[in-house]
């Protein structure tokens, strides 16, 4: 049973001293018959035992979601307010029960979940199967939803309608997929690590969970691939990714990401890095460990010229001019996908999204300019890597390659 108030802490054997309320987070343990008070201000925590420690309930002011109760080990007094009536009384009767040493009844609708679904509880704890709402919904009220180790096989849907919840977590489930619907949310914090997860939903830019989400923990799943829009959770300062399956990471509008601070890669199939990641300037960690990093290798030498299509020179052109004033897909080229007809969408977004600049002149290239990989060092105030990262370039010409002096970290194969 978990809700959300403030408390008063004052030792009963000095009653005329006052302490200040503060916003506490109050987490009743029924299988410990323990209280647990956390003061997200300090990062303090403080737990009392209830059984045979309780010395008397106070419910006067109940109905102004007011009471309070006496510990005998250590002598405190334990005020709260703040707390919707109906909760009150139920705790109140929760510890009632634990003074005088009845059983209390869970399974009594005065206490389920269902009848909880009305009132302003804040954040929820489901820890253990027999606690999960089955047939009946979660309180609407709730900002903060945590579900651990009920190994789920899919995604509640019923979260969908918590319009208020801001904190999401749901670890130690089985849940392969998440549905797109998930991008109406207004989350700042989404944890969904140790599941089953193989792909992630491509998420709008102008959706609720674009605008808001900061910390993103997908770690400990089977994703393979993200989606070529995935940076359109443009808002993002940590990533965790840790323990997939991933074989690259998209760099579509990956080097406009400013808010970034922390990027957790470790053990993936990962062989190279976009070009955009030499964007990112970080105060925060990168991980990389644990990957199976491609030879860096140096441009080749392309004795005949080869032409280039008109699209990538239009393509040039174009970034030369526009690049910094557009966010791809952008308005513009999506009113005009249905019109032209001939170029799909995901064409000229990775065009138009991608950012490529010649090693040796620095100058914009296209989407069809030549690849290679370097080894280089990222700039992040703490890296952690078992060997050095591969991240791909460009050469905008032959001329260029020719040009293009390795450094010492290329190695020719």
């Amino acid at each position: 049973m978990i809700f959300s108030c403030l408390s008063l802490c004052q030792s009963a054997n000095s009653p005329g001293r006052v302490n200040k309320f503060r916003k506490t987070r109050v987490v009743i343990d029924q299988n410990r018959s323990a209280i647990t008070l956390s003061f997200p201000s300090s990062s303090q925590h403080e737990t009392f035992r209830l059984a045979d420690n309780l010395l008397l309930i106070s419910d006067r002011f109940i109905s102004q979601g007011k009471f309070s109760m006496t510990l005998k080990k250590p002598q405190r007094v334990i005020s709260f307010r703040e707390i919707n009536p109906v909760t009150a009384a139920t705790i109140c009767r929760y510890l009632n029960c634990i003074k005088n040493g009845t059983k209390f009844k869970q399974n009594s609708p005065k206490t389920s979940l269902n009848s909880l679904s009305n009132t302003s509880v804040t954040e929820l704890l489901v820890d253990q199967l027999k606690d999960y709402p089955v047939g009946s919904s979660f309180p609407t009220s709730l900002k903060k939803l945590h579900i651990k180790s009920i190994k789920l096989d899919s995604f509640d849907t019923r979260i969908l309608c918590l319009t208020h919840l801001s904190i999401l977590t749901i670890e130690g489930s089985n849940i392969s997929v998440i549905t797109k619907d998930i991008a109406k949310l207004c989350l700042v914090r989404l944890c969904l690590n140790s599941n089953s997860i193989v792909s992630w939903p491509s998420v709008p830019r102008e959706s609720p969970l674009s605008s808001f989400l900061t910390y993103l923990d997908l770690s400990g799943n089977r994703i393979i691939r993200l989606p070529m829009d995935f940076w359109n959770l443009e808002n993002l300062e940590t990533l965790n990714l840790n323990d997939n399956q991933l074989i690259g990471v998209p760099p579509v509008n990956l080097h406009r990401i400013r808010r970034l601070r922390n990027i957790s890669l470790r053990n993936n199939q990962l062989r190279c890095l976009p070009f955009s990641f030499t964007c990112l300037q970080s105060p925060g960690t990168l991980d990389l460990s644990d990957n199976p990093w491609v030879t860096p290798s140096p441009p080749l030498i392309v004795a005949k010229f080869e032409p280039k299509s008109l699209f990538h020179y239009a393509t040039v052109a174009f970034l030369q001019v526009y690049a910094k004033f557009y966010w791809w897909p952008s308005a513009v080229t999506k009113a005009k996908w249905d019109e032209w007809g001939e170029l799909p969408e995901r064409i000229v977004t990775e065009a138009l999204g991608v950012l490529r600049r010649c090693a040796v002149c620095l100058k914009v290239c296209g989407p069809e300019s030549q690849r290679f990989v370097d080894a280089m060092e990222l700039r992040f105030s703490q890296r952690v890597v078992s060997a050095p990262s591969c991240v791909i370039h460009y050469c905008c010409s032959s001329r260029c390659a020719q040009r293009f002096n390795p450094p010492l970290s290329i190695i020719s194969v």
